[in-house]
């Protein structure tokens, strides 16, 4: 590449010493254009090399925001199911209390079971319960990490 280099320099000193007012000698009007040629081929090199960094983090940055958007989606489908049960089973615990409210203080329907009415809003209400404590435990360390991410933050 040196040989390449100078041989280069040579032959456009040789096209342009008459273009050229250049109070110095010719090897030092030589040697200062090919440190011209250098210096440009390192800012090139130099520009190169930011453009691919800039690339790499603009890919970088790209990956992070696909796998929040896909964590998104999974929290928003998680909770959108966790709410659809929540609120089909607090949907017939209030049917069920309103019906036997209607069979206590009004008169009841024919073959109205007490018993069972009673045990099945009871067994709604321990299943409301429980999927909301599971709401509460699945939500928990996400809750943590994100007061210890604050904290952190102070």
């Amino acid at each position: 590449m040196g040989r390449y280099l100078d041989k280069l320099v040579y032959s456009y000193y040789q096209l342009h010493k008459d273009d050229n007012d250049l109070e110095n000698d010719a090897l030092t009007a030589m040697k200062e254009y090919e440190q011209t040629v250098v210096d440009e081929i390192l800012r090139e090199h130099a520009e190169e090399a930011v453009r691919q960094e800039a690339s790499l983090r603009e890919e970088r940055r790209k990956k992070e925001q696909e796998q929040s958007l896909r964590e998104s989606l999974r929290s928003f489908i998680r909770l959108l199911l966790e709410g659809v049960a929540l609120a089909t089973i607090v949907g017939l615990i209030g049917s069920h209390i309103y019906g036997l409210g209607e069979a206590f203080w009004y008169a009841p329907a024919a073959g109205f079971n007490y018993v069972a009415s009673v045990a099945v809003t009871a067994v709604l209400v321990v299943l409301c319960v429980a999927l909301l404590v599971y709401m509460f435990v699945n939500s928990l360390p996400e809750w943590v990490a994100n007061a210890m991410g604050r904290n952190d933050e102070r």
